[in-house]
């Protein structure tokens, strides 16, 4: 049901008007849910990997954060974005953690199939489509021009690990799949979301190699693919003036203001005289009020909102999530789709929103179904002594 609101909420803009009485429906049905989940793994936190409970503090610290701040800022200052409400970010917060939390605390009791993890994932992916088309015409009509960034690149790209998970089993579709995205996130001509692709695929390519003993057959199909998507990725370039001259600014060092905005940001909290602020924060939303608009850098605006203490978490996150996928027993196909949702996430927090990203509920629903399959797994194996086989293998 979750997973149904969801993609009902992101259809706002598409299927009927933004912020209309159906879309909010969905949103608080979603969190209402997101909650009994994050209240059912909490009940079972002796026995949660260590990652998740790591997780949980750190909602939890965003929460009481939310309830002490003031419920509006105002950005005045650089980029002077004018009045923002607090309520915005958090709920922005709270839709992407409890995601994780809806498919972790389902899959511990219910197997998730790749045919339905397939399913998923092509649902999300014409939904991300049809944004990305709304969003583009939307931007052209405002800014008054054909060529536009597009923010649903990062969107489009949250389906990769979903159709990394199953291009062993069902290679076609996912192959044309993974092509349609490399197109759009190229077209979008978001650099940041094109960073994360060329990782993205990198990783997949390395890891691919490492784990399987190359035969020749193997190496030709690995080879031509690599060269279709090799040739998709240089086409889509070619053919774009717009994302030619945004990499040329880049090279340039003409970073859209964000190197000032970091830099900022930084020196405001390494300037702060009060001890509680440097390790708690100044409170939500609050790198509004001193650069004039949201950092677009996690580690930055933990540092203003939530202080040391947000950083260390969040880092903690990381670290316990890393070292869970790679101890962990997962099929290699499992390890590789965990993998490339972390690295998806940690990219972003470097030049995006992160933890912010409520979209990010495509790739952490994934996420979610692969620790909770995986725990029920173990748990099951403990019980009977009788190794389980993966149905996402």
């Amino acid at each position: 049901m979750a997973f149904l609101l969801f993609v009902v909420y992101f259809m706002q803009g598409v299927a009927y008007s933004v912020g209309s009485f159906i879309s909010q429906s969905c949103l608080l049905l979603f969190l209402c849910i997101g909650m009994y989940a994050y209240f059912k793994s909490l009940a079972t936190v002796s026995v949660n990997p260590a990652f998740v409970n790591v997780w949980m503090i750190f909602f939890l610290m965003h929460c009481f954060c939310f309830i002490l701040s003031p419920k509006v800022v105002y950005g005045t200052l650089y980029e002077s974005i004018g009045k923002v409400e607090t309520l915005d970010q958090f709920k922005n917060i709270a839709m992407f953690s409890l995601s994780f939390f809806i498919a972790y605390a389902t899959a511990r009791y219910n197997y998730f199939s790749q045919k339905q993890i397939l399913a998923m994932g092509l649902i999300l992916l014409v939904l991300s489509i049809a944004r990305y088309f709304y969003q583009m015409v939307e931007r052209q009509e405002l800014l008054e021009k054909e060529a536009v960034t597009n923010n649903m690149g990062y969107l489009i790209l949250s389906v990769l690990p979903c159709m990394m998970l199953v291009i062993k089993r069902y290679k076609a579709i996912s192959i044309i799949s993974v092509l349609a995205i490399i197109c759009f996130v190229i077209m979008s001509s978001k650099r940041g979301s094109i960073v994360c692709l060329i990782a993205m695929l990198l990783f997949s390519l390395y890891y691919y190699i490492k784990i399987n003993k190359l035969k020749f057959k193997t190496a030709v199909g690995l080879f031509v693919i690599a060269v279709a998507m090799g040739y998709v990725v240089y086409y889509q370039y070619a053919s774009n003036d717009y994302l030619q001259e945004r990499l040329e600014k880049t090279s340039e060092g003409k970073q859209s203001g964000r190197l000032v905005a970091y830099s900022t940001l930084f020196e405001h909290w390494a300037r702060e005289d009060n001890l509680a602020k440097s390790l708690f924060g100044n409170g939500m939303s609050q790198s509004v009020g001193v650069w004039g608009n949201y950092a677009h850098n996690d580690w930055l605006e933990l540092l203003i909102d939530n202080g040391l203490l947000g950083v260390v978490l969040y880092a903690s996150l990381f670290i316990c999530m890393n070292k869970y996928i790679r101890k962990s027993a997962m099929s290699p196909t499992q390890k590789l789709a965990a993998h490339l949702c972390v690295i998806f996430w940690f990219l972003k927090t470097i030049f995006s929103m992160g933890y912010m990203f409520n979209s990010g509920a495509i790739f952490l629903f994934l996420f979610g179904i692969l620790v909770g399959n995986y725990e029920r797994d173990k748990l099951a194996y403990r019980k009977t002594r009788v190794p389980v086989k993966y149905v996402n293998a």
